[in-house]
């Protein structure tokens, strides 16, 4: 289902926004004085970025592990 645009002001201040915002059903991005509409997320998203933060985590716990400063006798 599609939802129309509303009608938006072709720029706005940030308290102007935040305003029309509020009113709004679906989610926007303010950039400069200019909005745009943002997709809504999806449940596979969601799996794809969780799982890349926990691999993300878990390299950089093994490298700071390996590497960080307690290793090298600078421990503190």
């Amino acid at each position: 289902m599609t939802h129309p645009a509303s009608p938006r002001p072709p720029h706005l201040t940030p308290q102007a926004y935040f305003e029309w915002e509020a009113q709004q059903d679906l989610r926007y991005e303010y950039f400069d004085g200019d909005v745009f509409a943002m997709t809504g997320g999806t449940l596979p998203h969601a799996d794809i970025a969780l799982n890349l933060a926990s691999l993300c985590r878990a390299s950089l716990r093994r490298c700071c592990e390996d590497c960080g400063p307690v290793r090298r006798g600078g421990g503190r």
